[in-house]
């Protein structure tokens, strides 16, 4: 898996150290490992696409710049994409996962103790606007359906000038057409996007990177 991932990111221009490759890499066994009694990814999945699917999925919003140090917001995650990667990938940031079941939690809290990630809180809570404080820096999205009701959810948690990222498939851009008035409406503006294909597999994806005006 090592030369697959490292394939895919120079493909895709992201640079991370051999250090964070050796973490993802036992991540992903972990989730493997751990899919027989939790039904994180597909057990149906082919390894090599599932990697891709999966972990080099989660990485692609490192094709934009951030800062080494942010506190980010994760919203169900699930299995912990993106916000384990990218957490992999950038620790110093400060991190929040959160996930409404608890059998996923259990096993967000067990990854991050295995690959001992410091900075970063597992909650067991389904999320709503009224739950926010306005204090992340960024926040994601990912496998969240339309977009159009994610803005408000986002605009709760974002501090004023905070990032919002939806890591979108093929039709992201069929989303955003019909979201626009919901992104003016809790005030943000597209800062920047990215149209892609996934490497060796080619999934088409889109990533929205929207700013809290």
């Amino acid at each position: 898996m090592e030369l697959l991932l490292e394939q895919c990111l120079n493909i895709l221009l992201i640079n991370i150290n051999k250090e964070c490759i050796t973490k993802l890499i036992k991540y992903w066994n972990f989730v493997i490992e751990y899919n027989n009694k939790v039904n994180l990814i597909s057990r149906k999945t082919n390894l090599r696409d599932g990697f891709v699917n999966h972990i080099i999925d989660s990485l692609t919003p490192m094709m934009f710049e951030w800062p080494q140090s942010l506190k980010y917001l994760d919203i169900g995650s699930g299995g912990g994409f993106p916000g384990l990667p990218l957490k992999i990938a950038n620790q110093g940031w400060d991190v929040a996962l959160a996930e409404a079941k608890l059998k996923k939690t259990d096993f967000l809290s067990e990854a991050a103790r295995r690959l001992g990630l410091t900075g970063l809180t597992v909650l067991q809570k389904h999320l709503g606007p009224g739950d926010g404080h306005g204090e992340f820096d960024l926040v994601t999205t990912r496998g969240f359906g339309d977009l159009g009701p994610s803005f408000p959810l986002a605009a709760a948690f974002l501090r004023k000038g905070g990032f919002f990222l939806p890591l979108k498939g093929p039709r992201g851009t069929e989303e955003l057409d019909r979201a626009r008035d919901a992104m003016a409406r809790h005030g943000f503006g597209l800062s920047d996007s990215r149209e892609f294909s996934l490497p060796v597999v080619g999934s088409r994806r889109v990533l929205f990177l929207f700013q809290r005006i």
